[in-house]
């Protein structure tokens, strides 16, 4: 085939990196390929490991006619990236607060039962006595004096 020119190289890689662009844009998996960590962090694709997909030299990625279209999709893919994560935070911290919420109520319900049945408790003591004070005024109505025996409270 013979030796490529530096102007047919240069096409070849255009196209390789246009080509790669547009898999990552229809598999939509550019965040694997975004730096997350590190002084450069979101400010783009990992050039080396880009470099080695494609068989080409990392200098190359940014001196021939698709690196502006390359740094084009680095800028939507981070911004997009950044944007899923503010997303997915948000929505956990809703989680959270609803969790939160849910346990708060758990505990308010633990609790008005624990309220619930000290009350029941109370209220069968109220009623016996209230029986037995019924039992003494009917007495009283009936004979206009009270009880011979004292009465008592328990």
């Amino acid at each position: 085939m013979g030796i490529k020119s530096n102007q047919q190289r240069s096409k070849e890689i255009a196209l390789l990196i246009r080509n790669w662009i547009e898999e990552r844009d229809s598999r939509k998996d550019y965040a694997d390929w975004i730096q997350t960590s590190g002084p450069t962090a979101f400010k783009g694709v990992r050039r080396k490991d880009l470099a080695a997909a494609l068989g080409v030299s990392t200098s190359s990625l940014n001196e021939n006619e698709s690196s502006v279209e390359l740094r084009n999709a680095e800028f939507r893919w981070c911004r997009n990236h950044v944007q899923q994560q503010k997303t997915s935070k948000a929505s956990s911290a809703k989680l959270g607060l609803a969790r939160a919420g849910d346990q708060r109520a758990k505990e308010q319900a633990s609790s008005m039962e624990g309220n619930s049945s000290e009350l029941k408790a109370e209220n069968r003591i109220l009623r016996s006595r209230l029986a037995k004070w019924e039992a003494v005024e009917k007495v009283l109505m009936e004979n206009a004096r009270a009880p011979r025996r004292a009465f008592t409270e328990e």
